[in-house]
């Protein structure tokens, strides 16, 4: 297991080691989806799980923007066909021909 793989299975390491090593587990499973990262000391490990949460906001930031850029995509086209709708009925009510009609269409 990765408690034996970290040597924390004595009871004589102290508690900011085992501390450091569970979230640096924790994080490498979840930032990596396998936990292949591998750092051998505490501050390899400090720093590793620095970069993957900073790299894991990034990656949240840039799929939200993709999220609203293709909502926004949507708004505008109901926009269109609302402000399309609105012409049609202008047309119809002012007994515009049809040909000219279909051609705004």
């Amino acid at each position: 297991t990765w408690v034996v793989e970290y040597g924390l299975a004595g009871s004589s390491t102290s508690f900011l080691p085992r501390y450091y090593s569970a979230m640096f587990y924790a994080l490498s499973i979840i930032a990596t989806m396998y936990g292949d990262v591998g750092a051998t000391n505490d501050a390899e490990r400090l720093f590793t799980m620095v970069v993957m949460l900073l790299s894991s906001v990034v990656f949240a930031m840039v799929v939200g923007r993709i999220t609203q850029l293709v909502l926004s995509f949507g708004e505008h086209r109901a926009e269109f066909r609302r402000k399309l709708k609105q012409s049609m009925m202008f047309l119809k009510r002012n007994s515009v021909q049809i040909d000219l009609q279909t051609r705004v269409r």
